[in-house]
């Protein structure tokens, strides 16, 4: 899922496992309105990584990010 946003990717996620927005509000108690402007959020990078984990978590996912040292130009 490279080269994606975070809110495409949690489309993706939802498709796949068959959650709608509607189940994923209900599942982290919260209003369907919030889910909506959330993911909006996530594809304009304007949410904090906390937010992203409880979503992902109500998803049956873990995030996961990684670091990786830059090439030095020679």
């Amino acid at each position: 899922m490279q080269n994606l946003t975070v809110g495409e990717q949690f489309r993706i996620l939802m498709k796949r496992e068959g959650i709608k927005q509607v189940d994923l509000s209900q599942k982290m108690n919260i209003d369907k309105r919030n889910i909506s402007q959330t993911i909006k959020m996530f594809d304009e990078n304007r949410s904090s990584l906390k937010t992203i984990m409880d979503y992902a978590e109500a998803l049956g996912n873990e995030v996961e990010i990684g670091f990786k040292k830059k090439e030095e130009k020679k």
